[in-house]
Order: C-alpha cells, then structure tokens, then sequence
C-alpha cells in the first residue's frame, strides 16, 4: 500500500525498501487524552449540550433558534502520544 503526498501529491511507501525495524519488549510509549476545545470553552455554557466520552472524544450540541432552527454538533479529541520506549527501537538498512 502507498499514500500520496501532501505537498506534491506524489505517491510513496509507508516503509522504505531494504529497512528492518527490531523493536524491543514492552511498551513503546503511551497515549494522554488533552482538554478538547469544546470541553475549554463551552462546557460552562447553558445553551450548550457538552459530553465528554471516556475515550476523550467530546461531543458539543448547540440548538440555535433561527428563524431557521439549526443544530450544530462539534466532536474532537486531542490525543497526545508519547514515545518514551524509543531506545529501545532500531531501524536497521539491511541493502
């Protein structure tokens, strides 16, 4: 499988050719759920239905009575990884 550029649009690999990646054992890092921009701004607001999951994914629900009536509905997550197990990865050219 291949992805194609942003920038040019090109297609590339995900993984180069003649590369090997050995990874040690144990974890290679966590995943840290950060404040979405609904859960900072508009959960103390009234007009505003704001849930935030267990997986971090906040759901905001705004009912705007027009004329016309409209619902807007905002879902984000912010996840944060991190790589603290990064010593123990190496990628090896084998060619």
């Amino acid at each position: 499988k291949k992805y194609r550029g942003y920038n040019n649009g090109a297609q590339a690999k995900f993984y180069p050719d003649n590369y090997v990646s050995i990874i040690g054992d144990g974890q290679l890092g966590n995943l840290y759920m950060g404040t979405t921009p609904e859960e900072r701004t508009l959960l103390g607001d009234a007009k505003v239905d704001v849930s935030v999951m267990d997986s971090g994914i906040a759901v905001a629900i705004q009912n705007i009575y027009g004329p016309p009536v409209r619902h807007e509905t905002t879902v984000s997550q912010i996840a944060l990884p991190s790589f603290e197990g990064m010593d123990g990865l190496y990628v090896i050219k084998v060619a």
